[in-house]
């Protein structure tokens, strides 16, 4: 038996110490007893869960709140209908130091999965599957989004800025107040992409009064226009 400890992101909050059978390295069963507490439903919070390898945990449907994740690796993990909320992936911890963001790999299911108020600077997704999931409020700046399998996703008021997003695959995603958004949205892969280019600017149409762009192609070219600063109907 293994006992492990996870420090809090607060003082004056206990650390957390749960015992792992059938675990010998630390990082795995760190993950071990992470998994242990989302299937028995405990949200986990306040705690520093740093470079925890959790490679092919299941995590489905765990509530991660204030926590940080320096270093931390999913690869192959399950976190579909996940929630983060106010958590730090950027490693960057409060006291200073720094570490490596943490690593979503190709493998790595966020479907459904919710993550609000969180910090993603420089955070590598390249390649994660995103379907469903939800970026509300959360700082994506650096980060690499690069194929991200990302339909349906919703992504509101994030920022962005200086994050790639080649090949990513943006069929049917929402796009609301992202920051640079006339230059993310050039990045997004395939016909379909340009769905999420016309959902954008309708609704920034609508906001400044103007008439609905009325079509996709239009939508595209208004976003090409705006990026070369171009544009005269648009002055975002």
């Amino acid at each position: 038996m293994l006992s492990v400890r996870f420090e809090s992101t607060y003082a004056n909050v206990a650390p957390l110490t749960v015992d792992v059978d059938g675990a010998d390295d630390e990082r795995i069963a760190r993950a071990v007893a992470l998994e242990a507490l989302a299937k028995a439903g405990k949200p986990i919070t306040y705690r520093r869960l740093d470079n925890v390898e959790f490679s092919f945990a299941n995590l489905t449907g765990a509530v991660f709140r204030s926590c940080s994740f320096p270093g931390a690796k999913f690869s192959g993990t399950d976190l579909t209908h996940t929630t983060f909320s106010g958590c730090d992936f950027s490693g960057i911890d409060r006291g200073g130091g720094t570490a490596d963001p943490a690593n979503f790999d190709a493998d790595a299911n966020l479907t459904n999965a919710v993550l609000v108020s969180c910090n993603c600077e420089g955070v590598d997704f390249g390649g994660a599957k995103l379907e469903g999931a939800e970026f509300n409020g959360t700082n994506l700046r650096r980060a690499d989004m690069r194929g991200v399998k990302a339909q349906g996703a919703k992504f509101y008021r994030c920022r962005t800025g200086g994050s790639s997003w080649t090949g990513a695959d943006m069929r049917w995603s929402l796009c609301y107040g992202l920051e640079r958004a006339t230059d993310l949205l050039l990045q997004f892969d395939g016909n379909d992409a340009d769905r999420c280019a016309l959902v954008w600017f309708q609704d920034l149409f609508r906001q400044i009064g103007s008439p609905a762009v009325p079509s996709v192609d239009a939508a595209k070219a208004c976003a090409i226009a705006a990026a070369e600063k171009t544009c005269g109907c648009l002055t975002t």
